[in-house]
């Protein structure tokens, strides 16, 4: 019998707010520090996905965070933008 899903998927949450940055600082044990015109310096970590896949980010990276919406001085790196790429095609993606 298959079990009823009782929390929303990570993607789907309402709890958690989508932004965009460029990679400012590169810290140390897998943080970064993260400026975007939102809400200023965030410090963040890698998702799981992109630690899976082994995403490399440097300095100047344009990226797509998710910070809470109880601490948004903390978030998750969720996607890097690849140079030259439009950013409707890489939120599509």
């Amino acid at each position: 019998m298959a079990r009823e899903r009782t929390t929303k998927p990570r993607n789907q949450r309402d709890d958690t707010i989508d932004l965009d940055g460029v990679v400012s600082e590169v810290l140390p044990r897998g943080f970064f520090r993260v400026t975007t015109s939102e809400v200023g310096d965030v410090t963040c970590k890698l998702a799981g996905r992109m630690r899976i896949n082994r995403i490399t980010l440097v300095r100047g990276d344009a990226v797509d965070i998710e910070v809470s919406t109880h601490d948004v001085q903390k978030g998750r790196i969720t996607f890097r933008r690849t140079p030259g790429r439009p950013v409707q095609a890489a939120q599509a993606a």
